[in-house]
Order: C-alpha cells, then structure tokens, then sequence
C-alpha cells in the first residue's frame, strides 16, 4: 500500500524502497514487484529495469499490465492518471499486455 500512494504522489524514489520492502518480504505482494519496475522506468534507472522485470515475471502472478491493471484498480486507490502513467512506464520496461 505503501508503494502505491507514494507513486500516486510521484514519489517514485521513496515508493521504489517501499516496493523493494514488500518484495523482500516473507509473503511479498504481486503490485510491490510492478511498483519496482514502473519506479525504476521513472527514475531512468535502465540498468536495473531488465532484471526487475525477470523477477516480476518469476516471482508474481501478477504479470501482465492487464492483471496489473484489474488487481490494482480492485484493492488500491490509484487514480485513472495514476495507473495510465503506471501502465505506460511497464510498457517501456517490455511487461506483455
């Protein structure tokens, strides 16, 4: 939850380290490993954006944008603008549709 308002914020820094916490977490969240890389796009840190996205795709069943999309728009207040820009920074990171 935490990684989301701070990205609806466009904190994307600090909601990079709360994603990163929940992904290292005993029973880490599916969003937390979108929320990485969509920061990690954000942030123009391009070095680390294929290796997130490999453990999106390991570690989540969360992953495709359209998953994505439905889960966050069913548990998490993400506003319209806030989940267009989310889904259009996974799709610079290469996530499928």
């Amino acid at each position: 939850f935490g990684a989301c308002m701070l990205f609806d914020l466009k904190r994307y820094e600090e909601a990079l380290n709360w994603g990163r916490r929940g992904c290292n977490s005993v029973n880490p969240r599916p969003p937390n490993f979108a929320f990485v890389v969509a920061c990690l796009v954000l942030l123009n840190r391009n070095s680390e954006v294929a290796a997130a996205v490999v453990e999106m795709q390991t570690r989540s069943s969360l992953n495709s944008i359209q998953k994505l999309g439905e889960q966050l728009t069913r548990a998490l207040p993400l506003r319209a603008e806030t989940l267009l820009e989310f889904s259009e920074a996974l799709r610079q990171a290469g996530v499928p549709e």
